[in-house]
């Protein structure tokens, strides 16, 4: 049995702390814990346990309670005051408490004190041009007086004698905010259609999920390599307020982040950054964004993504409309995700807060991929039926809830019909038509029972027109158009379901070394980060169709205003020609 005390136990972060402590265990063994809290009447019941004995009292009391802290082997010190409200005495809750607390515990063997600070005690130098996150070693510069209170608290316990861990908060959310918290506030803010839900700030903010940061707590304080150091606590992956809103706009069924700040003007606000108050300093500059990779060297692996994260947020608060089962995790899917425009869409996707499951027949891409981020894969040959699935017995193995679905996987060959295998025509139906169609069947039929989902079907400029010489290609793409733009229609009155047809011209995949097709001299071709960025954008304005390029767009232009036959004949000399 290890003996813990807990600071602040019934407040936010501290009630996920006990729970998960009486769940887990510490260290391998059951615990018992010691509760500060003000009022035993006020103690929820979900921690009234034989393992929980609570002390009624505050901060400024321990010290005549010293004999009951004699057999304390780890102390959690999560108490604090952070209504940023005019009246609050932050010295004398966040730093004073702190010494009356570290008086109390004089003597006493503790085995670590884990105190629980802020990056706001630390905030940016006047001069910093924000262009990396925080790490530990930063000068602090705290802005607020909440943030020099709890600086002065890290100081103490650092000077205090005890082995010490300190952890450094960034936006932490979840079930059980209390209503006034930042990422609480902004929620309802966007479920209102507040003015500011409405556009898409660039500045970045590192959170943080409840669950992994209680975690986090529990694995400084258990390892020896994190005995004296400071951590900052973070999810990893540093998210725009614009993405912020729009993640909480699909959880909560609203619109939102749809108005982009011109870049000229968010230019000058950083210019200008250390004049004007922190709230504005955030929504065009990365003021918040903290480096958690000394945290991720102990090995902490954050669980949840800004958009699980969320979704269970808008749930606790009766905020989201939509039926998802509480024991599934939102996961993405990215087929054909190991090169080209699906590569590109992974690398700017989980940036955005989406948990991955990417599919490629590529094992080594793949594994590239994994070293990179944290995602699930599966290498397969969509060309395949077994493989169709393996994919959805994944899905459904893994208790995964599908939240966006990109179908990008494709192959292409170049020649007249009658010169090309039947084998290869076929295996260009069966990846880019039958496992797409498989895909997209599997996807709507959840998407429906649950009310919303994002699909993004992946097209071609191919598909506007006759192409003699890529007849079967061209065929396979022509077909996915058809087939988004019925489904759309049988889903229209669902408007939590989005369906997006993409039609990228010629991009460089390596799609034209596989296929065949020539390149013209001084050629330029899309890159897959434009395409994946115009994908993205596409889906965020909540656009049905997209052709990406000058070149698509004069193909679709071509094919709704010439004839037929002149299109058969100019497509039939190009292709002899160019292709």
């Amino acid at each position: 049995m290890t003996n813990i005390l807990i600071t602040g136990g019934t407040g936010f972060i501290g009630r996920h702390l006990v729970k998960h402590l009486l769940s887990h265990g510490f260290d391998g063994q059951k615990v018992h814990i010691l509760l500060l809290t003000r009022n035993l009447d006020n103690l929820p019941e979900d921690l009234r346990s034989e393992l929980v004995t609570p002390l009624a009292g505050e901060l400024d009391d321990l010290p005549r309670m010293g004999h009951l802290l004699q057999k304390v082997e780890y102390v959690f010190h999560l108490a604090a005051e952070a209504d940023m409200r005019k009246g609050s005495d932050f010295r004398r809750h966040n730093y004073e408490g702190t010494l009356s607390l570290l008086k109390a515990l004089a003597g006493v063997p503790v085995k670590r004190f884990v105190y629980a600070s802020t990056i706001g005690a630390v905030d940016r130098m006047p001069g910093d041009a924000c262009v990396r996150p925080l790490n530990e070693d930063d000068p602090p510069f705290p802005l607020s007086e909440y943030g020099r209170s709890k600086l002065l608290g890290e100081k103490a316990v650092a000077e205090s004698g005890f082995k010490y861990s300190i952890i450094r908060i960034t936006w932490a959310y979840g079930p059980g905010m209390r209503p006034d918290s930042h990422i609480r506030k902004l929620m309802q803010g966007v479920h209102d259609g507040k003015l500011f839900s409405l556009f898409n700030f660039p500045g970045r903010v590192s959170i943080v999920a409840v669950s992994d940061l209680v975690r986090a707590f529990v694995l400084i304080a258990e390892k020896n390599e994190a005995k004296n150091r400071i951590f900052f606590a973070s999810d990893g992956y540093p998210i725009s307020l614009g993405d912020l809103f729009r993640i909480m706009g699909e959880m909560t069924g609203k619109k939102t982040a749809r108005i982009n700040i011109p870049a000229i003007a968010a230019k000058a606000l950083r210019g200008i950054r250390k004049y004007l108050p922190l709230t504005v300093q955030n929504l065009h500059s990365d003021v918040l964004c903290a480096s958690s990779a000394r945290l991720s060297e102990l090995g902490f692996i954050p669980l949840i993504g800004a958009r699980e994260g969320m979704r269970l947020l808008a749930q606790s608060l009766g905020l989201c409309p939509y039926h998802f089962a509480e024991e599934k995790k939102l996961i993405s899917v990215i087929t054909g995700a190991g090169g080209g425009i699906g590569r590109a869409l992974a690398d700017l996707m989980i940036l955005k807060g989406h948990k991955l499951l990417l599919v490629d027949k590529d094992e080594k891409k793949l594994l590239e991929l994994s070293r990179l981020y944290d995602v699930d894969s599966l290498c397969l040959d969509l060309a395949s039926p077994l493989s169709w699935v393996t994919l959805r017995d994944h899905i459904i193995s893994k208790k995964y809830t599908l939240d966006w679905i990109l179908n990008n996987a494709g192959i292409g060959a170049r020649g007249p019909m009658a010169g090309i295998p039947f084998e290869r025509q076929k295996m260009m139906l069966d990846l880019n038509c039958s496992a797409a169609t498989f895909i997209t069947q599997l996807a709507i039929t959840e998407f429906i029972s649950i009310g919303r989902g994002v699909l993004v079907n992946i097209a071609s400029s191919a598909a506007f027109q006759p192409m003699p010489g890529m007849s079967v290609y061209a065929a396979t793409k022509a077909y996915i158009l058809a087939l988004s733009r019925s489904l759309s229609g049988e889903v229209s009155d669902i408007p939590g379901i989005h369906i997006l047809i993409a039609s990228p011209s010629g991009t460089e995949t390596g799609f034209q070394d596989t296929a065949g097709v020539k390149r013209t001299p001084g050629e330029k071709l899309l890159s897959p980060g434009f395409v994946a960025e115009r994908i993205l954008d596409a889906v965020y304005r909540g656009k049905r169709e997209i052709v990406i390029g000058l070149v698509g767009k004069a193909m679709y232009a071509a094919a709704y205003f010439l004839p037929i036959g002149a299109q058969i004949k100019i497509w039939a000399a190009l292709m002899r020609s160019k292709r």
